[in-house]
């Protein structure tokens, strides 16, 4: 004999309350690989940042045969004179314009600075909102560290809190995220 019975309404609930939870779970686990992509985007490109302007600041090692080279390059002018192995110039700001007061770094066009090359480093889309700071460590009589740090807001902090890019935020892991690099700066002594 066939039973003409239905659902009870309490197992209505308990497959729609199944239903709910399980689309909650793939809507969370959605959000969160949309926000692990643009991690990782964001840290690319911040590292595609770091990596050029250590290669910047190395090209200018190619120009240093004099300290009044040294004193007209864009980043190098900061190694402090004469040498001393172990002094530092201390953290400076990447951009040295001025540009009101929002010294962040986006697509790299809004500044005469960066040559054309480093307007692909990040993409457009990004705004501006990485700093970049660096600084110089004498390592030998004609021989620099170059340090450089990226950070930009983490999801909390709001974005003009960095308008200013002010150092310190370089340590302040709670609130930004970082990409360190460092390298090697010569003098280019073949022409002395």
């Amino acid at each position: 004999m066939k039973s003409g019975r239905g659902y009870t309404l309490i197992e209505l609930m308990v497959a729609a309350s199944v239903a709910t939870i399980s689309l909650y779970a793939s809507l969370n686990m959605a959000a969160f690989s949309m926000r692990g992509n643009t991690d990782l985007r964001d840290s690319q490109a911040a590292l595609r940042l770091a990596e050029h302007v250590v290669s910047t600041i190395q090209a200018e090692g190619w120009l240093w045969t004099t300290d009044e080279v040294l004193n007209q390059t864009l980043f190098l002018r900061v190694a402090v004179l004469p040498p001393t192995i172990g002094q530092t110039s201390g953290w400076q700001s990447g951009n040295q314009e001025q540009f009101n007061k929002d010294r962040r770094v986006g697509a790299l066009g809004n500044s005469q600075i960066w040559d054309a090359g480093a307007l692909q480093e990040i993409p457009s889309d990004l705004g501006a909102r990485y700093c970049l700071h660096y600084r110089l460590i004498w390592v030998a009589d004609d021989m620099l560290r170059a340090e450089v740090r990226v950070v930009w807001p983490r999801e909390h902090l709001p974005a003009d809190e960095l308008m200013s890019c002010p150092n310190s935020r370089i340590d302040d892991v709670a609130s930004v995220h970082t990409v360190s690099l460092t390298g090697v700066v010569r003098r280019n002594s073949d022409v002395l």
